[in-house]
C-alpha cells in the first residue's frame, strides 16, 4: 500500500472509531467521554486531510504496518495497538 492509500486507510479507521464513539455517546448520554472522544477523533480525521503523503511519520507507520502484515503473529498485534490507541482518544 502506498502512502496515499495508507493515509486514506488511517483516516477511515479514525473516522470509524469516531463513529463508534458517537454511537456510544447516544447509548450512554450521561457519559460525556464518548462525545468528547468522538469530537476529537472527528477533528483528527479532518486534520489528516492536511497531512502530506510525504510526511515521514505517515511513511513510517505505513512501512511498520506493512512489515507487521508479513509477520502473521505481529500483524494482529499492530492492528490491536492502533485500535487501542484510537480508542484512548
Amino acid at each position: 500500500m502506498n502512502a496515499s492509500e495508507y493515509k486514506e486507510h488511517l483516516q477511515d479507521r479514525i473516522e470509524g472509531t469516531a463513529y463508534w464513539r458517537d454511537l456510544k455517546s447516544e447509548e450512554y448520554p450521561d457519559d460525556h467521554r464518548n462525545h468528547t472522544s468522538a469530537e476529537s477523533l472527528a477533528k483528527l480525521a479532518q486534520a489528516m486531510e492536511g497531512v502530506s503523503v510525504e510526511n515521514q511519520l505517515l511513511e513510517k507507520l505505513s512501512r511498520l504496518e506493512a512489515a507487521a502484515a508479513n509477520m502473521p503473529d505481529r500483524s494482529l498485534e499492530f492492528t490491536e495497538l492502533l485500535s487501542d490507541s484510537l480508542a484512548r482518544v
